[in-house]
């Protein structure tokens, strides 16, 4: 009986709460806000409050969609207490001047595109900042999807402020010349404004940002990133024996003085490269992209996204606002060819971009002789031409030595073949007369160290073809359209091969192990053969080259041989008698 009582107490309880819950949704919940009224957290990261959370490399529809966060037309997601949004629809503003045309997206106000439209000689490269070939050889690649995400003359407050790099900004001005956008914090804390300007120097933007605090209590403190990329998939750029120097993206950043080079796959290793910093940025064998503050900055910041792409900051010191304080920072980004003349205008060593390595003592005055050999006959094969018969002439005296010391050497042979035979049991005594020889005949065993000065020449030569931006599809004859290439149909790469292996003739055979006979005659075949994949510039210099130290070998050779009666001379008595004996 208790039992039963229970129960219905049991059954009444729920019935009441039942009763309760539905009198309670009628009268007391407030009804749902309007579409488009209520603010979403995904509304506030569009619009840069907290957006510096995210970490750079996040796609943009995770941080700046439309509104932030969601697919384009999807409704924004409730939540309690957050601010009204406005949302910004995606807008592009296009710059152009007579040596470059940019355009500019609101999505971060960031540089989209960018292509040059002065010299002829560099619009090949297309687009250079969407991904493609390093060397523009080949058509260029449909980007990939997460492309934008990456973009150069990115800013972004990643400490207190916490704006980030893709954040939406409206477009308070545009024109072809001049583009103002400006990013107001939901939480009414601050504004960001960055204006665009064409620069009166070629490929030039000039950057101004200015933070203000719009708080009136509160002091605001973070520091600036401006923020370039560049993109280099994993695998390509690899070193071999065929390409010693492959085009590859760097990260290069002018700190105290000294141009430092950081290639993608160091980035782990050496992520920040201390102040102050003049200038930094990513850049390519004939192409850079960087950025070049007003005042110095703090440091370098580098790093990897996606492992392909390099994202290379410079970061400003630690700032403080007072409420109601701007601060303003005046950068330029220089985007284009690496032309010295222009880059060294900015008088802050950007010239040294241009990696020569260690010739670049060597490589700076060629490039200068061939600019302006260029300047007089208006054709870069013939420029070529005209430094390697200078530097010839230049050499003439130490390759005469050179030769004239071969020569002796080779007339001696058969006189230093009896003497080993000789003395091949006492090698202390043929070395003694080989020396008394020498010494008689006025020959030097190493009067052919002279040649090794041309060594380092031509390896300077070779790094002055491969990075000066000047040879970079610069015409010369025929199907010579780009010097900075190789010969497509391999004429240069035979002839050089060619030359050298005759040249061996006029060598004097003075190696008697059979292995080193086999490489003296191997190393000038695999040295042309290197031909085949070298600069079709290099190529010519080498053929003009190599011909000239054949021509002055033979002279000397027949002048020699006339002064030493090896040769009849067309009259004379002791000639004629010689030859009768």
């Amino acid at each position: 009986m208790g039992g039963g009582q229970d129960q219905k107490r049991v059954f009444l309880a729920i019935a009441l709460s039942v009763v309760v819950i539905a009198l309670w949704q009628v009268f007391f919940v407030p009804e749902p806000p309007p579409p488009g009224e209520a603010g979403s957290d995904a509304g506030v990261i569009a619009n840069g409050a907290d957006a510096g959370a995210q970490p750079a490399g996040v796609p943009p529809a995770a941080v700046a969609g439309d509104p932030a966060g969601t697919p384009d037309g999807a409704p924004a997601v409730a939540a309690p207490d957050a601010t009204p949004v406005r949302v910004i629809a995606p807008q592009d503003v296009v710059l152009e001047a007579e040596s470059f045309k940019a355009t500019l997206t609101n999505r971060g106000a960031r540089l989209k595109h960018f292509f040059v439209q002065s010299p002829l000689q560099y619009q090949p490269r297309g687009d250079l900042l969407q991904p493609g070939p390093l060397d523009g050889e080949t058509e260029q690649e449909p980007p990939p999807e997460n492309f934008e995400t990456f973009l150069s003359l990115a800013t972004q407050l990643g400490g207190e402020l916490r704006l980030n790099e893709q954040a939406m900004y409206d477009v308070v001005e545009s024109g072809p010349d001049k583009a103002v956008f400006r990013h107001t914090d939901p939480a009414g804390r601050y504004t960001v404004t960055k204006t665009f300007t064409v620069g009166s120097r070629p490929h030039t933007i000039e950057l101004a940002v200015v933070l203000e605090n719009k708080q009136p209590a509160g002091v605001l403190t973070d520091e600036l990133e401006v923020v370039n990329y560049g993109r280099q998939k994993e695998g390509d750029g690899d070193w071999s024996l065929f390409d010693p120097i492959p085009n590859t993206m760097e990260a290069v950043c002018y700190a105290g003085g000294d141009a430092e080079r950081m290639p993608r796959d160091d980035a782990a290793e050496k992520p920040s490269i201390p102040g102050p910093i003049t200038w930094g940025g990513v850049d390519t064998r004939y192409f850079t992209n960087v950025v070049i503050p007003a005042e110095p900055f703090e440091k370098c910041r580098i790093g990897l996204e996606q492992r392909e792409f390099f994202r290379m900051a410079v970061v400003s010191p630690k700032f403080t606002l007072e409420p109601g304080q701007s601060k303003t920072w005046l950068l330029s980004s220089y985007v284009g060819p690496k032309e010295i003349e222009a880059m060294a205008s900015f008088t802050v060593g950007l010239e040294e971009s241009v990696d020569y390595g260690v010739f670049a003592f060597l490589c700076r005055p060629f490039r200068w002789v061939l600019v302006h050999f260029e300047g007089w006959v208006g054709n870069w094969g013939l420029a070529i031409i005209l430094l390697t018969l200078g530097l010839r002439m230049l050499l003439f005296p130490v390759n005469q030595k050179a030769y004239g010391n071969m020569e002796g050497m080779r007339r001696l042979q058969p006189q230093l073949e009896v003497m080993r035979a000789k003395y091949k049991n006492d090698p202390q005594r043929l070395n003694t007369e080989m020396m008394k020889l020498y010494q008689q005949e006025n020959v030097s065993m190493f009067g052919c160290l002279p040649m090794f000065i041309q060594i380092p020449i031509f390896f300077a030569f070779y790094r002055t073809i491969y990075n000066s931006v000047e040879l970079y599809h610069a015409d010369f004859a025929l199907w010579y359209t780009d010097l900075s290439a190789p010969d497509p149909y391999y004429v240069l790469p035979v002839i050089v091969t060619g030359l050298m292996m005759g040249q061996q003739f006029f060598m004097p055979q003075t190696a008697q192990n059979a292995q080193m006979k086999v490489m003296m005659w191997m190393m000038p075949i695999m040295f042309g053969v290197f031909t085949f994949v070298l600069p079709s510039g290099l190529g010519l210099y080498l053929t003009v080259s190599v011909s000239l130290g054949i021509a002055q070998q033979y002279y000397i050779r027949r002048r020699l041989k006339a002064k030493n009666g090896d040769t009849p001379a067309p009259a004379g008595p002791k000639k004629a008698k010689k030859a009768k004996a």
